[in-house]
């Protein structure tokens, strides 16, 4: 949510020492929609052109769910082949994980590459990781798949951890640039729009009640320990927007281990040679 326009956060923060209950509301609305966020530099469009080339050929498929229609693009394989369902982060979608789809298609995987909602071609102008998961789970129950591995960036992490919650768990998950808890997310919002304590308490117990769960419940070292996962933690030390004690946190798991990716920030990590293969690899030498 650092990409909020700079007068937008100036408002909401001076509003929440004014209104607190009032000023939660607005900002909740503000924390789920990511077209407030959405801004692409011209090297990030240009990268997103490659990325319809990359997904040229794939098969164009919709769902009802929760949220509305969901769209997502989807390479069937052979009959038999592994699935691999590919989450992106928040103000993408499905074009910022093509650099992915060669190596994995040659590789033989089936591949399904939703749309969140309220990204993209999907339906809906708000949505959060739990509303998130919901959606993406009834486009699996859709079509009878279940996947064998995941591969996530940045708020897709959090998704696929809620879909692990609720028994949707890969054999593998190659999890790039996550949080490792829903509440460091809302704290980073908080920090990002200076929220009064009493705004922030009741900005919190808005996102709680939407979410049905509470902020705590959405943590990695509660889901992940129980699971039949193995997970490799990608993540730039110099990531400005998910911080890299993150994946710190995550990598005390037992069936966690890291891989830093120096220099590489949080979204051209997506587009470099050395995250696409390091991610490929452990999925394939399952």
């Amino acid at each position: 949510m650092s990409g909020a326009p700079l007068w937008l956060r100036l408002t909401v923060g001076a509003a929440s020492r004014l209104a607190p209950e009032r000023t939660a509301r607005l900002a909740h609305r503000v924390f789920r929609r990511p077209a407030i966020a959405r801004r692409f530099d011209r090297g990030q469009r240009a990268m997103l052109t490659e990325a319809e080339v990359l997904l040229k050929g794939a098969e164009e498929i919709f769902a009802e769910t929760p949220s509305g229609r969901l769209r997502a693009l989807r390479f069937p394989g052979e009959p038999g082949a592994p699935l691999t369902l590919l989450l992106h982060a928040w103000t993408a979608d499905s074009r910022a994980m093509a650099a992915f789809t060669p190596p994995l298609r040659e590789a033989g995987h089936a591949l399904l590459i939703p749309d969140l909602p309220a990204h993209g071609r999907s339906e809906g102008r708000e949505t959060d990781a739990p509303a998130s998961a919901r959606a993406v789970a009834a486009l699996l129950e859709s079509l009878g798949a279940k996947p064998d591995f995941f591969l996530a960036h940045s708020f897709g992490g959090g998704v696929a951890g809620l879909l692990a919650l609720n028994g949707i768990a890969p054999r593998r998950f190659a999890c790039i640039a996550s949080p490792s808890t829903l509440r460091a997310v809302t704290d980073d919002f908080a920090a990002a729009f200076a929220l009064h304590p009493r705004c922030k308490a009741a900005f919190e117990r808005l996102t709680e009640t939407e979410a049905g769960m509470s902020l705590d419940a959405l943590d990695g070292l509660l889901i992940w320990p129980e699971k039949p996962t193995q997970i490799l933690l990608l993540h730039a030390p110099d990531d400005a927007e998910i911080a890299y004690r993150e994946a710190e946190r995550l990598a005390t798991l037992p069936n966690a281990r890291l891989h830093p990716l120096p220099g590489l920030g949080h979204r051209d990590v997506l587009w470099r040679e050395e995250s696409v293969s390091a991610a490929v690899r452990f999925l394939l030498s399952a």
